[in-house]
């Protein structure tokens, strides 16, 4: 009796041993097939990452060349852009020396003022591309030293250095080549207006502003001179070239007053 019970003890013991072997084996085998997965997973993520490197770098690669490609573009057109105002300011001043040439074999009074008239449209115009050339920024020009350059060559051209007239400019903006050139001729005629019938031969004072707000120009020319009546004055080829570049080509609104003095306020938006 005491033999059978040993026996079936053993048996239990046996079969409690092979369970907990077999239990034993199926762990190691867990933990393997584990330790397997993780190593293929960071061989995964190792190559992932590369790949993720690689396609970073060429990426990095290909922007520093599309950057570059750019950057070149831009500095070709900015020379491309410098040669065309260089070969517009010579045909420009070519223009005016044949008209000074001829306006020189002119005995007219009268033709030989619409020469100089012209002239001075055109020196306006070719101002606008001596500033460009000067200066870095091919997109706006400073119009407080291009105006005051273009009073000293409208002075110089009408003589009236003799006359005391004192000029005052109160200018803060600056303006893209097109509008840059229409505010130059309407005050080239404005001014040389005042010059010739404003003072009759005395002295006086001629002021220009130019502010802006944001995109909003503010344009005033304005004397202390006699004045004229509107409804006498003949409409002149420079008041009508000023009511073209007002109206038609800023696409602005003017005020003028010339009752006692001669005052034009002009506004524009860009």
């Amino acid at each position: 009796m005491i033999k059978s019970l040993l026996t079936i003890s053993d048996e239990n013991l046996w079969i409690g041993f092979v369970f907990a072997f077999q239990a034993l084996i199926l762990s190691l085998a867990f933990a393997y097939r584990y330790h397997l997965l993780q190593k293929a997973k960071e061989k995964t993520d190792a190559r992932l990452l590369r790949e993720s490197q690689n396609r970073k770098k060429i990426i990095e690669d290909e922007v520093i060349k599309k950057t570059e490609a750019l950057k070149q573009a831009l500095e070709t057109k900015e020379i491309l852009l410098k040669e065309i105002h260089h070969r517009v300011k010579n045909n420009l001043q070519i223009i005016l020396s044949i008209i000074r040439l001829q306006n020189d074999e002119i005995e007219d009074k009268i033709i030989s003022e619409k020469f100089l008239n012209l002239e001075n449209r055109i020196n306006a115009i070719s101002k606008t591309y001596s500033m460009l050339l000067l200066k870095e920024n091919l997109e706006k020009i400073e119009m407080q030293e291009y105006v005051d350059v273009l009073l000293l060559d409208i002075g110089a051209s009408l003589h009236q250095q003799k006359q005391s007239i004192e000029i005052a400019t109160t200018i803060d903006a600056s303006l893209p080549l097109q509008e840059c050139a229409y505010v130059g001729l309407i005050i080239n005629e404005l001014v040389t207006n005042s010059y010739k019938y404003a003072f009759e031969g005395k002295g006086g004072k001629i002021q220009i502003t130019l502010t802006h707000q944001n995109d909003n120009y503010l344009l005033i020319v304005q004397d202390n001179g006699k004045g004229f009546e509107k409804e006498t004055k003949k409409q002149t080829l420079g008041l009508k070239l000023i009511d073209t570049l007002v109206y038609g080509q800023l696409r602005g609104e003017m005020l003028q007053e010339t009752t006692h003095h001669t005052k034009y306020t002009i506004r524009f938006t860009l």
